[in-house]
């Protein structure tokens, strides 16, 4: 999310529902060199990002092998059909329009949650996810 209030906004919003490790980006390319640093649970972009938008971002995501599966949901204010098609054949597991109501950040909480379990159950790693 490139809008600082926004940004604040959604930070705090994934605290109350227990994801408080989070990376930031603030354009498409900065989220995809972190994508390519670390093994992330879930990504969240906005569509309309500066330097890379946030279609064009996933679509190299996914090229990456550690994220091909890693959900990357979209948030963004254009709830048009065209955005959301775009948005689905980037690669986008999920599409959210801004303001995103809040049983929403509870159900991405869940679903970063199920990539972990995966991810360490793949690994043989024992994962301690919240309850």
């Amino acid at each position: 999310e490139d809008n600082e209030i926004n940004h604040k906004l959604f930070l705090r919003q994934l605290a109350n529902v227990g994801i408080t490790s989070v990376d930031s980006a603030f354009n498409g390319v900065e989220a995809v060199e972190l994508a390519e640093k670390n093994p992330y649970s879930l990504i969240l972009t906005d569509v309309q990002m500066p330097r890379m938008s946030g279609i064009e971002a996933t679509r190299l995501i996914r090229s990456i092998p550690a994220h091909r599966f890693t959900p990357i949901v979209a948030l963004t204010a254009d709830t048009s059909e065209e955005n959301q098609t775009n948005c689905r054949q980037a690669g986008m597991t999920k599409f959210l329009a801004k303001p995103v109501p809040t049983h929403e950040w509870a159900a991405l909480a869940v679903l970063a949650g199920q990539r972990m379990a995966k991810r360490a159950t793949s690994s043989g790693q024992v994962s301690n996810l919240p309850a």
